[in-house]
């Protein structure tokens, strides 16, 4: 059964495909999403990096994902008619139009929970660096001096202050952040700045 659709679906459809995964590796995440749930209806693009969820009214009973197709990279919007079905091997998704009808397998598989992108602050550790210490750290980390070629530093607390160690003992305390934890926290300082 195919039910009408807004005209804006199909540009939705094909913005959400920008975000889409180009990696075979990654099956689910080539397709774009078309959520119907408790917290509403949504067409998601995702490759890992990037994420795209636009709000949209479907008239899907189930969710499904839409395999990456160049023919919904040359749809032209217009009225068109939606629809999914079961069959006995596999969900389908269905396009209709006035003069052809598109139908193509949903992809098998789970789609990752994008709603709950950023984890849950449950953990032990925990740095926040304020407003004024990423003004001075622009200016003072360059001139640290690095722990290898990779120009690598480490966050730390020591007595509750973070503090940013270079190589040769050199540090710079960012007097306005906060340090929870044991944990060292190294990395690129190119990555920070």
């Amino acid at each position: 059964e195919t039910k009408p659709v807004d005209v804006k679906f199909v540009e939705n459809i094909q913005k959400a495909y920008t975000c889409s995964s180009t990696d075979e590796a990654r099956q689910v995440l080539t397709g774009v999403f078309l959520e119907t749930g408790k917290q509403g209806q949504f067409i998601v693009g995702c490759d890992g990096k990037r994420l795209m969820a636009l709000k949209a009214e479907m008239p899907l009973k189930e969710s499904c994902i839409l395999p990456s197709s160049r023919f919904m990279s040359w749809l032209k919007p217009n009225e068109l008619l939606i629809g999914t079905h079961k069959g006995k091997d596999a969900a389908y998704f269905q396009l209709d139009c006035d003069r052809w009808i598109y139908r193509c397998k949903a992809l098998e598989g789970t789609y990752p929970n994008w709603h709950n992108v950023i984890p849950n602050n449950n953990g032990k550790n925990r740095i926040e660096i304020n407003d004024a210490d990423v003004s001075m750290l622009a200016q003072a980390l360059p001139r640290l001096p690095a722990k290898d070629k990779n120009g690598a530093v480490t966050f730390t607390g020591i007595n509750g202050k973070l503090v940013v160690q270079g190589a040769a003992g050199a540090q710079i305390e960012l007097p306005n952040s906060q340090y929870a934890g044991t944990a060292h926290i190294t990395l690129n300082r190119d990555y920070f700045l």
